[in-house]
Parts: C-alpha cells; structure tokens; sequence
C-alpha cells in the first residue's frame, strides 16, 4: 500500500485536476512495474483516495465555510 500511495504523489505532480483525476489504477501498477497479485487492491485504493481529495478539494475551493459545519 506504501508503494502504490507514493506513487500517487508521484504521478500527480505537474498535474491539472482533470489529468489528475485520469490516473488510475492501472498507471499506478504500470508505473510500478507491477504489483504482486495480492497486492493488486493496494492501486484500488490509491486511486480511488486520490479521486477523493480531489472531490474534497473541489467541494471544498466551491464552499469552505460549508466545511466547518459538516458532520
């Protein structure tokens, strides 16, 4: 898991929010010259918790006063 969220950072680096909204797991893994079959779900979750500071970010930047009554 380390390695494919490091790897986020990486990646994301340079990037617009659209482009960083494209790298998926798959770029993660190929990035990585592969992942043990076990530890697929590792670029699952790197992914998927990028797109979600991502959705943070975006609802924060529209509404930051909102954040602070969310619960």
């Amino acid at each position: 898991m380390l390695a494919a969220g490091s790897m986020v950072t990486e990646l994301v680096i340079g990037k617009t929010i659209p482009e960083a909204f494209k790298i998926s797991p798959e770029i993660i893994n190929k990035a990585l010259d592969g992942l043990p079959k076990e530890s697929d779900h590792c670029a699952d979750t790197a992914a998927e918790a990028l797109k979600e500071a991502l959705l943070n970010y975006l609802a924060f930047k529209k509404g930051p006063w909102k954040m602070a009554y969310k619960k």
